[in-house]
């Protein structure tokens, strides 16, 4: 099956008219939906017969509930219907889990949600009780009549005999619940709506840390960002939170949140967030931007960092110093930084082949976290990076190193406080001198008729390294188009060069 959906997915790169793309875009749909089932019919297998294993690992919560979120994000639209996500108070947000199956189990729930509701919209909530989590998915469908409730969960059961599928998908949903410790129940009132109820064991977790902070935002999200520690003000017309997708993406709206905070002048946040040992950190980017913000934050938070400008430079500098953390892009031209690290391991004069690995990326693709995963890269973050987070994994990454029994020096708050003293007018001049060589470096790829896919996905992920949030969007918007296979013309990214040299208006190319 994954061979015809490659074949279909080559066809569809080739000169198509109308009816024969239609034709193809049908034939990807209809094997989708087949892989579906073949998929859950061996799950469905591999449970009844005692072959199922559950693999747990720290999970990222917010993220996870984005993906499972983005799967219905395109049918709910076409029905316009309306999504929402809401995380309560005291919800973890690290925690030992079987993250690929809670994500199949809450993909189950709500594309069944968006199946049978025709009007209204879907929510997701995850609230805490005691030492248990709790998804709720709820709806404003059609709901299932109470004679049909109590056999919802058995095998190969449709409520709705006209639906499509095998009905297994919630038998599998029950049954992965009940390996992790938990369970399904269901209630649910005729023409009114369902909800379904995932109750989760609390085992390992890490207690949230409230941000603490007020932001400007949208009345609709003043709610989830109390959760947080965040107090909501009246918004102002130019915000960067007033984003419809925020209202279902918590983890979007998490990382920007903190993101905006971090950046306000005068948060005492850095004596907060510094981690109690001092690493010898290497971190391997491309973009001169992020290695300079980034490794300014890591300095910010009293670390040792070494800087490399590519793979080749990382794997020399392997073999001349000790690294306690490598914090890499894996988008890097000729030597991407999942195969550095491979090679990283290979290598036979490599100072510590088996340092921790830390995955830098604008993108947030499954397949990319798995693939990471895969080849021996121990975490993955989404850029942009805040403090809290580089914070968090420095200490995750002490601790590795203290378990392989390496000694770490503690750290000297004294020192930070001196470095984050420093004006800031040579870094701020930098990064205008970065932006503005990548933007001349796409104007000269558009005019030779290159491909400019990579260099724009580099300028996203710099442009929001430094919070300017509206420009993401405008170069989001580009990316999309250059993925379509659109013509960029050169008017806009003049129009986009003069928009960021408003931003740093006082600060000249030398």
């Amino acid at each position: 099956m994954n061979g015809v959906l490659g074949a279909i997915e080559l066809l569809q790169t080739t000169p198509l008219n109308i009816e024969q793309q239609g034709l193809a875009d049908t034939a990807r749909n209809c094997t989708l939906s087949l892989l579906a089932i073949i998929n859950n019919l061996l799950d469905f297998s591999r449970i009844e017969s005692g072959h199922f294993t559950l693999h747990m690992e720290e999970t990222a919560l917010l993220p996870l509930l984005d993906q499972a979120m983005q799967t219905i994000q395109g049918p709910a639209q076409s029905k316009k219907l309306s999504l929402r996500t809401f995380v309560g108070q005291h919800v973890p947000l690290y925690f030992h889990t079987d993250s690929i199956r809670l994500r199949q189990i809450l993909v189950n729930l709500l594309g069944n949600a968006v199946k049978f509701t025709e009007t209204g919209g879907i929510r997701l909530t995850v609230k805490r009780h005691e030492e248990q989590l709790i998804f709720l998915v709820s709806d404003s469908g059609k709901g299932i009549e109470i004679q049909q409730q109590s056999q919802i969960f058995t095998a190969f059961y449709q409520a709705d005999t006209n639906s499509q599928g095998t009905g297994i998908g919630l038998t599998i949903a029950s049954s992965l619940a009940k390996m992790m410790g938990g369970n399904l129940t269901l209630k649910s009132v005729p023409g009114v709506g369902t909800c379904v109820s995932l109750v989760l064991p609390l085992q390992e977790y890490q207690p949230p840390q409230p941000i603490k902070g007020t932001l400007s935002a949208p009345f609709c999200l003043h709610r989830q960002l109390d959760c947080w520690g965040i107090r909501g003000e009246p918004p102002c017309q130019q915000n960067a939170l007033l984003n419809a997708e925020l209202l279902y993406f918590p983890g979007k709206l998490y990382d920007l949140a903190q993101q905006l905070i971090l950046c306000t002048p005068n948060m005492p946040v850095i004596n907060n967030l510094l981690p109690p040992w001092q690493l010898q950190i290497l971190l391997v980017d491309d973009a001169d931007i992020n290695r300079d913000i980034i490794g300014k934050m890591l300095v910010s938070l009293g670390q040792h960092v070494t800087i490399a400008a590519s793979s080749n430079e990382a794997l020399t500098l392997s073999q001349q110093q000790r690294f306690d953390l490598v914090l890499i892009d894996i988008r890097m031209p000729e030597i991407d930084g999942i195969e550095c690290v491979q090679l990283w391991h290979d290598e036979p004069n490599n100072l510590d082949p088996d340092c921790m690995f830390v995955a830098l990326s604008a993108s947030v693709a499954t397949e990319d976290i798995h693939r990471c995963k895969k080849n021996g890269i121990h975490h993955y973050i989404t850029k942009p990076v805040t403090l809290a987070t580089l914070a968090r994994y420095i200490s995750i990454a002490a601790e590795y190193q203290l378990l392989r029994n390496i000694e770490l020096q503690e750290q000297d708050p004294s020192r930070c406080s001196a470095l984050l003293a420093t004006d800031d007018m040579v870094i701020n001049s930098k990064i205008f001198q970065s932006l503005d060589l990548l933007l001349a470096d796409i104007e000269n790829a558009v005019s030779a008729g290159k491909k400019i896919d990579q260099l724009i996905h580099t300028l996203k992920g710099c442009l929001g390294q430094i919070g300017q949030t509206e420009l993401v969007c405008y170069v989001i918007d580009i990316e999309n188009r250059v993925k379509m296979g659109k013509i960029i013309a050169l008017e806009e990214l003049t129009d986009l060069r003069q928009k960021i040299r408003t931003i740093f208006k006082n600060y000249t190319i030398t």
